[in-house]
């Protein structure tokens, strides 16, 4: 079920910076590229573009999260609702996470925002980026809480530690699925099997 969302921050000029620059971070990573270059990227006469919309780099990184997340949160809440009744497990809460993320999609049916994600954890300010947008997400801390429940041999910290490398796992495995260009059968094969991989790793001893 992806789809195109099509609200615009302040108007077309601001959506396509922000389309631009997702395709872009995502690409080549959030340090390689300039604000100069998104500008002329979204077809921005003025170079400072970036800039009289969203200030910095900082902030256009919070617009694109603005723009994907209300979805993302949204779509994730009706996974958890449909699945609690049966009772949560490590591959339902894993699924729950990042599906919504893969059905987000651009306007040429690449998982832009799954790449962009990719390039974020490994960016160092990775932690910043997530503090900033966290209060978006609240479903995050409930699926935290319920992993932590199902894995109650791991401290706090080897889960936290666990879940990062999860997340690093899930996104590298979109963005290589993507990158293939597969068939929507054989990505959805590829998500699942990354997904029991994770929920393996997660609840190892």
């Amino acid at each position: 079920m992806a789809r195109l969302p099509l609200k615009k921050k302040s108007g077309s000029a601001a959506d396509d910076i922000i389309r631009a620059a997702e395709r872009l971070f995502g690409e080549e990573g959030v340090s390689s590229i300039s604000l100069r270059h998104i500008a002329t990227a979204a077809s921005q006469v003025n170079n400072f573009a970036v800039q009289y919309h969203f200030g910095d780099k900082d902030g256009l990184i919070r617009a694109i999260f603005e723009r994907r997340l209300p979805f993302v949160e949204n779509r994730r809440r009706h996974m958890l609702e449909a699945a609690r009744p049966a009772g949560f497990d490590l591959e339902k809460l894993i699924e729950a996470t990042f599906r919504p993320i893969i059905e987000e999609v651009d306007e040429n049916g690449r998982r832009s925002y799954a790449r962009f994600l990719a390039q974020i954890v490994n960016d160092k300010r990775s932690a910043h980026h997530w503090t900033e947008v966290r209060s978006l997400v609240p479903s995050v801390a409930e699926i935290t809480q319920e992993q932590a429940r199902l894995c109650p041999a791991l401290s706090k910290e080897k889960l936290v530690f666990r879940l990062q490398l999860v997340n690093i796992l899930m996104l590298q495995a979109i963005y290589l699925a993507d990158e293939d260009g597969c068939d929507a059968r054989a990505f959805e094969a590829k998500f699942m099997d990354a997904v029991r991989m994770a929920a393996a790793a997660l609840g190892a001893p």
